[in-house]
């Protein structure tokens, strides 16, 4: 692997991309589906605890601390934020055997995990998920908010590093 924010650029060629492994790409889709949804009960299980507490919290405060509930709103963002730059993957994106890199195959920083995160929060909602399809278009099966923050999401690599055999995806 190479250091973090080394390697091809945002806007680097596809030919300028390290070689993939093409079992790393088999069967991401429905991966990506599955984590997804394994993240969103996650997230709506932390939001609903975070939100029992601020109520409480706001009531015991006779209102003081109502405008901290606005603070939900974030919820979402940094689970998924946090958890991409901390370990390279979501816990449902871990569970389902897949993890996010950027297009040298280095983690994720902290600012791409941001941009990705927020740019899929914004515009898989406001287009009732059409942004998605993208997905069938680009090299990689990357989505918009991949796109945009130079990184792409991959079966785990085995043990040991890359694995490279002849069936090679670009």
């Amino acid at each position: 692997m190479q250091e973090r924010g080394s390697g091809p650029g945002v806007f680097a060629a596809p030919g300028d991309w390290p070689p993939v492994d093409a079992t790393r790409l088999s069967g991401i889709l429905l991966r990506r589906v599955l984590a997804y949804v394994v993240d969103f009960l996650l997230v709506a299980t932390i939001w609903i605890v975070a939100a029992i507490g601020l109520w409480i919290a706001a009531i015991l405060t006779l209102g003081l601390l109502s405008p901290v509930l606005a603070l939900l709103a974030l919820v979402p963002l940094a689970y998924h934020t946090l958890s991409v730059a901390a370990l390279g993957a979501t816990p449902g994106q871990k569970l389902l055997g897949i993890e996010v890199r950027d297009m040298s195959l280095a983690s994720p920083t902290l600012l791409q995990a941001f941009i990705q995160s927020a740019i899929f929060l914004l515009t898989v909602p406001t287009t009732a998920g059409l942004a998605l399809l993208a997905v069938f278009f680009l090299p990689r099966r990357r989505t918009l908010h991949d796109l945009l923050s130079n990184l792409q999401v991959l079966r785990r690599a085995p043990r040991g590093g890359e694995l490279l055999i002849e069936g090679r995806a670009r």
